[in-house]
């Protein structure tokens, strides 16, 4: 039973606790707890998003939880009074309700992260529009769409200073329910290549970011980046951070909340600093030599084919498509 002040509870200690209880009973009794696992995951997960995103992160994932079909003990959460009294002082706190969009003034009140976030970015254009320089951009990176979401409808507002757009993976929305617009839906390809060319030509000049932007983008213009949360992973807080500095010098700011956050933003430092210290230090590397994947050497055989600019290289290898031009 997790109560109020089990503050200590995250959400990597339920999936402990139920990997411990895989590995100590059998049979039917292995997953006959796997609904309360997974309902207490989700409510610590929004509890986590409170004090990392605001209030207005935790609004759209519990609605998300009332409105969309539910099964088992989650079912009976939701249905609950306590979960209805909980809804309730969210939406009050908010400022809106269930029907209502929040406005961004109330999403800026509510929340310090987007008042603070929304005064850098400003900062960052007028010093640079003071110094002539009208071609800066900048990054803005969330773990969560629902984050992202709440983020360019803030900024949306501080136009033409500051034109948001938001850059998230191919993957669909979760929610069930048709009228749900707080989740942003999944980007086809072709989408993400027209937001970041339009992104480098400067119809947009911030770019708001899930994970899908921490590798790969090559923007020269990009002088600053924000991390609205932290991350562990110092692996990833690199990837994040060499999205600038590519052509000129860049700045990095974090967005950090007392508490949990400022913890794990230290032990994420911590990391880093140790994998710096690793990296400076090649022979503490051990490099094993495996046996070969391969049954016997293999012999490759040359093969030369001509293309036109019409011919798709996705069908080199063969897999139908276009016919081939001539081979040799």
């Amino acid at each position: 039973r997790i109560g109020p002040t089990d503050a200590a509870v995250t959400s990597y200690c339920i999936h402990r606790g139920r990997l411990h209880h895989w590995e100590t009973t059998t049979g039917a009794e292995q997953h006959r707890y796997d609904g309360y696992f997974a309902a207490a995951q989700k409510l610590i997960d929004a509890r986590a998003n409170l004090h990392s995103h605001g209030i207005g992160s935790v609004r759209v994932k519990l609605l998300q939880l009332q409105n969309n079909p539910q099964r088992g003990i989650l079912s009976t959460l939701v249905k609950s009074q306590d979960f209805t009294d909980i809804i309730q002082q969210v939406l009050q706190a908010s400022g809106g309700n269930e029907e209502e969009e929040v406005s961004a003034k109330d999403k800026v009140s509510s929340n310090p992260k987007l008042k603070k976030l929304v005064e850098i970015l400003d900062q960052h254009f007028a010093r640079s529009k003071a110094c002539g320089e009208n071609t800066t951009r900048a990054i803005v990176f969330s773990q969560w769409r629902e984050s992202v979401n709440e983020i360019v409808s803030v900024l949306a507002t501080c136009q033409p200073t500051i034109r948001p757009r938001h850059f998230v993976g191919q993957g669909t929305a979760s929610s069930k329910n048709k009228s749900d617009t707080s989740n942003i839906k999944g980007m086809p390809q072709k989408m993400q290549q027209q937001v970041i060319r339009e992104f480098q030509s400067g119809h947009y000049n911030v770019l708001v970011c899930t994970c899908i932007g921490e590798e790969g983008l090559d923007i020269g213009e990009v002088d600053l980046i924000v991390n609205y949360d932290t991350l562990r992973s110092p692996i990833r807080m690199i990837q994040r951070v060499g999205r600038t500095g590519r052509k000129r010098k860049g700045r990095v700011v974090c967005l950090v909340s007392e508490g949990q956050e400022e913890k794990d933003w230290k032990r994420g430092q911590a990391n880093e600093r140790t994998l710096q210290r690793a990296l400076r230090r090649p022979e503490n590397f051990q490099f094993t030599v495996l046996p070969s994947l391969f049954p016997s050497p293999p012999e490759p055989e040359k093969q030369i084919m001509h293309v036109n600019e019409t011919f798709p290289l996705s069908q080199v290898g063969g897999h139908g498509g276009a016919p081939k031009i001539s081979k040799t």
